[in-house]
């Protein structure tokens, strides 16, 4: 087994601490949510319908006629705010509140879902944490149809990594455990995209943790926002928040007092922030 790496002050913890704070500062100017076309014209996401790659006006608006087609390529991105209902979502998902996280994260998948193609969009990332909540809930159903939809709409990547990290979390618990965490490092590494990596990485934590393995959990935990940092302010902060209990429980008050203020930070208008919140007023 390896050992862990930590030391009273450990360098992935000093990483965690310096790099988070950095993730926050891109914020967005609050624009309406809309279709940007090559040329600077722009639609809203009611206006059209998207089949075989092509966009079919059905509503008459900002010099676009009614039934005018064309091709998806002319979708240059998608403009406007992250709806903050999807890191809403996903700090459900990752406080192990999946059937939650599913409720507030469906509406954006159905609302959004014509702009999966183009550049920009937010369906993907939305589609990825519900795949991830269904999986968590055992609806392999749902999940492989999420982990298909989203695969379609990335077909130059071809099956897109976040199935995997979906199978790997729909095996049972009468799977050893030693196996699921096998499967799981398996996806938390270089070859992975980020995000597919911090889940991973964030879920094996938790595995860990509810084996009592804490000094391992700690690791995983950290590595999530020092290894992976892009892959989400969202789970870089509830990676924060479960490494600082394991660290006040070891009496470590200063550094999990730090963790949890990065936790609120980038946890921001998530049931995250306020539970780190809440537990920096325990601490403090």
């Amino acid at each position: 087994m390896k050992k862990p790496s930590f030391l009273p002050w450990s360098p992935l913890l000093a990483l965690a601490l310096t790099f988070s704070p950095v993730l926050h500062a891109q914020d967005q100017q609050a624009t309406p949510l809309q279709i940007a076309f090559v040329g600077s014209r722009t639609l809203p996401f009611d206006a059209v319908t998207v089949k075989d790659d092509k966009i079919t006006v059905k509503k008459a608006m900002n010099g676009f006629t009614q039934g005018q087609t064309f091709p998806l390529s002319l979708a240059s991105h998608i403009q406007g705010q992250k709806p903050i209902e999807i890191n809403q979502g996903i700090a459900l998902l990752l406080m192990n509140k999946p059937s939650d996280a599913l409720k507030v994260l469906e509406p954006i998948l159905d609302e959004h879902k014509v702009t999966a193609k183009i550049p920009g969009n937010f369906w993907l990332e939305t589609a990825r944490a519900a795949l991830v909540a269904n999986a968590l809930s055992g609806f392999k159903a749902k999940a492989e149809d999420l982990g298909k939809q989203i695969s379609d709409a990335t077909p130059e990547s071809g099956t897109d990594p976040m199935v995997a990290l979906g199978k790997a979390l729909l095996i049972t618990a009468a799977t050893p455990l030693d196996e699921r965490l096998a499967l799981l490092a398996t996806e938390a590494s270089d070859e992975s995209p980020a995000d597919v990596s911090a889940y991973s990485s964030f879920f094996r934590a938790n595995l860990l943790k509810s084996a009592k393995r804490d000094d391992e959990a700690l690791e995983a935990y950290l590595a999530v926002s020092t290894l992976y940092p892009t892959g989400g302010m969202i789970i870089n902060a509830a990676a924060e928040m479960n490494a600082s209990k394991i660290l006040a429980s070891r009496n470590r008050r200063e550094e999990a007092i730090a963790l949890l203020i990065s936790a609120k930070r980038e946890g921001q208008g998530t049931a995250i922030a306020d539970e780190a919140e809440k537990r920096l007023k325990s601490l403090q």
